[in-house]
């Protein structure tokens, strides 16, 4: 999306003095507020090559001649007060704000954080852990869709019923233990219907 940003006005010529610097230079009048003066880019690039030490937030450059240091205000870098509400609303009112946020600190409980091997890379720990619920163990039913998946019977249709078989003694265990917990998260419910399938184990890769 494009922002555009219409002038008021412009002046070709107007001398500004900064920090005992008097310099030269065309002016757009914007409706802006908070800023004096804001140097562009296509100014910067007509003089001499520039230094910017954003640490000691100062720019250097040479114009007619002359070094020239404007030097930034460390004090309202360091000292940084909380805003007021006649302060952010004097802002608002004076469209010197476009768009107002709150942070706020959020303590991530430990059991909501991936257990990751300590060679996973950074950037992969950090995607995995932000979309952590898509790799969470699914528990219950799916909530309320637009469609709800149904199967809708033929009129006159017989039930599906298989006749039970025996299964070995070794599977028993594993066999309710699944539907014990199939049970608790809601997946199925007690039923006395016609309709009846056999269950069948398969071995994973591993024996298990």
């Amino acid at each position: 999306m494009e922002n555009r940003l219409e002038t008021e006005g412009y002046i070709r010529h107007i001398s500004v003095n900064m920090q005992g610097a008097h310099i030269d230079l065309p002016v757009f009048l914007l409706p802006v507020s908070g800023a004096d003066l804001i140097i562009g880019t296509n100014w910067l690039s007509t003089v001499d090559p520039h230094i910017h030490d954003y640490k000691d937030l100062n720019i250097q450059f040479h114009y007619k001649g002359q070094k020239v240091t404007l030097q930034g205000d460390k004090y309202h870098q360091v000292h940084l007060e909380a805003a007021q509400y006649h302060h952010i609303r004097r802002l608002s009112s004076t469209n010197a704000i476009d768009e107002c946020y709150a942070i706020r600190v959020a303590t991530i409980a430990d059991n909501n954080v991936l257990q990751l091997p300590e060679q996973v890379e950074p950037d992969l720990a950090v995607l995995l852990q932000t979309y952590r619920q898509v790799f969470d163990v699914s528990s219950g039913l799916p909530p309320p869709r637009l469609h709800d998946h149904s199967i809708p019977l033929l009129e006159g249709s017989n039930p599906v019923k298989v006749k039970p078989y025996r299964y070995p003694h070794s599977q028993k265990a594993q066999i309710e233990k699944m539907i014990q917990e199939i049970l608790n998260e809601g997946l199925i419910q007690p039923r006395t219907s016609s309709f009846s399938s056999p269950i069948i184990l398969v071995k994973k890769t591993d024996g298990t």
